[in-house]
């Protein structure tokens, strides 16, 4: 491993680790099953390539999803790309090799008013409606004077849907809450951490909202576990079980 930006769980329970490397899959104990692509085939028409720590395989099969970027008449635009894998050679400079490349299924661009660069905070893939959920920031209001009025929520994207998305407010702006990472766990719930006040929102896989649940103090990830469990990476570097209703099951320094 090198480099490592992001590892999440698929619904069958293998691993989709993003590192220097592109993004694998791996079986829980660590054997590879499939090379993932994270960019496509290079051309002069097609300059798609993907954001690393917003990329995740779906896990079944070999499809993938996450935020690109893509430049079309001189213009950056910011996209949700759901893609299949195609493994084809490439040759430069009289060297050639054979990887897997994104043959995208559909993208779509990210609403207008997203905040552009870190606009987008974290992703999720959700199983048991097969959806990718998008946690993004956004502006409320037109940049005046170099004041900025920004609040969060949910992208979320059924993957049979063609870019089509629900969305979904979250509550507070960017001086009352930081609403810093999602997941999903296995039965569908959905878990969105704020990390000032030590809280995470738990959804339904529609969005609507179920509970809100005190977390470890200085969590800043969240993971979705069996049993409806979660599991939360503090500043510390402890990692943290806990029950649905945020009581304490165990903790272990991830070192």
């Amino acid at each position: 491993i090198q480099g490592p930006v992001r590892l999440s769980t698929a619904p069958d329970g293998s691993l989709m680790l993003t590192d220097d490397n592109g993004l694998r899959q791996h079986t829980a104990d660590g054997a590879l099953v499939a090379e993932l692509p994270t960019s496509a085939y290079p051309s002069r028409r097609n300059r798609l390539v993907m954001e690393p720590a917003l990329t995740v395989g779906e896990g079944t099969g070999d499809r993938v999803m996450g935020i690109g970027t893509e430049w079309v008449a001189f213009r950056q635009l910011w996209k949700v790309v759901y893609a299949e894998t195609e493994v084809r050679r490439y040759c430069r400079a009289g060297r050639c090799e054979i990887r897997p490349y994104l043959k995208v299924i559909w993208d779509s661009v990210l609403p207008q008013m997203t905040v552009r660069g870190d606009g987008v905070a974290a992703v999720a893939h959700e199983p048991t409606r097969n959806q990718f959920v998008v946690l993004t920031r956004y502006h409320t209001a037109p940049f005046t004077r170099g004041v900025e009025a920004i609040e969060y929520q949910l992208l979320i994207y059924p993957l049979d849907g063609w870019g089509l998305k629900e969305i979904v407010p979250l509550p507070g702006d960017d001086r009352e809450v930081i609403w810093a990472d999602v997941d999903a766990g296995p039965s569908g719930r959905i878990y969105v951490l704020d990390t000032l006040k030590d809280r995470v929102l738990v959804l339904a896989p529609d969005g609507t909202e179920i509970d809100t649940v005190p977390t470890p103090k200085d969590a800043w990830r969240v993971a979705g576990g069996p049993n409806d469990e979660m599991y939360f990476l503090t500043v510390y570097g402890h990692v943290v079980r806990t029950a649905a209703d945020g009581t304490v099951l165990s903790r272990f320094v991830a070192r």
